[in-house]
């Protein structure tokens, strides 16, 4: 169970790789092209569905990913081989982007339409609301603006300023890719679960 089979090592390689690349040229500049970012998203590429997995936002982040397919890996690529392994792999991973894709169609959808609708028709109340709902960030300015805008209702310019800040919330939400093998891990670990379920682990 311990010895590090093929393609454990070989993911093992590619994702210490890209990870060394990404501190030289700049983390965030290689997560913002290899990262997935949602299907609504101007930055979306469909080669995202696949790349993300190999992309890590930190040290540690990568660490704890790697830990993980090391110590789980072997035992199911000596179970299943190679090839099924792998495939397993790589459908853990891309379901788990789908499945993230999903479920921010749930929550950007409806956020879109609330932003579209506050376009329409500003006021006060629903850009209290919008903010309040959609805008986790503790930035008292934004604060500020809309007890403003309370006091003064009918101001173009502050009108012009809620419907900018409502259109940046939204794209804030656009911009955040998802990156780490996290999802094709937590699918191994299900699979050692399921198919071992007596299987202990010493890690240290």
């Amino acid at each position: 169970m311990n010895r590090l089979t093929p393609v454990v090592k070989n993911l093992l390689i590619i994702n210490v790789a890209v990870f060394l690349i990404a501190s030289v040229i700049g983390l965030s500049n290689l997560n913002e092209v290899l990262g997935l970012y949602y299907f609504g998203s101007p930055s979306f590429m469909p080669f995202q569905i696949f790349t993300y997995m190999f992309a890590h936002g930190g040290f540690t982040h990568l660490l704890f990913n790697m830990l993980g397919l090391f110590f789980l890996g072997p035992l199911l690529e000596q179970f299943w081989g190679s090839q099924k392994f792998v495939i397993f792999y790589l459908v853990c991973g891309i379901g788990a982007g789908l499945i993230y894709n999903a479920i921010n169609f749930t929550q950007l959808g409806p956020m879109k339409s609330a932003m579209e609708t506050y376009e329409y028709s500003p006021n006060p109340d629903g850009f209290s609301d919008y903010v309040k709902k959609y805008y986790t960030f503790r930035n008292q300015s934004v604060y500020k603006l809309y007890e403003e805008y309370y006091d003064n209702p009918n101001d173009q310019v502050l009108i012009n300023k809620t419907r900018q800040i409502v259109r940046e919330i939204y794209t804030l939400k656009l911009s955040i890719p998802m990156v780490g093998a996290s999802g094709a891990i937590y699918g191994l670990l299900m699979a050692i679960a399921m198919l071992f379920p007596n299987t202990q682990f010493m890690l240290l």
